[in-house]
C-alpha cells in the first residue's frame, strides 16, 4: 500500500513515498520514513489530526505537524494593532 508522508517548513517541504504492508499504522509509516520529527510528534491525514495508532488506507497522505510558533490570537491582535497604527499615521 502506497503512503506519502509530508513535513512542511516555512520555506520548503519534504515528502517521502512509502510502500507499506496492509494494516500499517501512522506510527509505522513515521518510523519507516526517516524524516526528523519532534518528541511527542503529532500527525494529520489530509489536514485532520489523527492518533499515531490509526490504521492507514491505500494512498493516504500523512502530514507531520509542527508546534505553533505564535498563538493565533496574539498574532491576530498584533496585525489589528499594526493596521490601526498605519491608519492613524495615514490620516495625520
Amino acid at each position: 500500500m502506497l503512503i506519502t508522508l509530508v513535513q512542511a517548513f516555512p520555506d520548503h517541504a519534504q515528502s517521502v513515498e512509502l510502500d507499506l504492508p496492509a494494516g500499517s499504522r501512522v506510527i509505522d509509516a513515521y518510523q519507516a520514513c526517516g524524516l526528523q520529527g519532534e518528541e511527542g510528534q503529532r500527525f494529520a491525514i489530509y489536514g485532520k489530526e489523527v492518533e499515531a495508532e490509526r490504521v492507514l488506507r491505500e494512498g493516504e497522505r500523512i502530514d507531520l505537524l509542527r508546534p505553533l510558533r505564535l498563538d493565533p490570537k496574539i498574532s491576530r491582535r498584533q496585525r489589528v494593532e499594526a493596521a490601526r497604527l498605519r491608519r492613524l499615521r495615514a490620516s495625520s
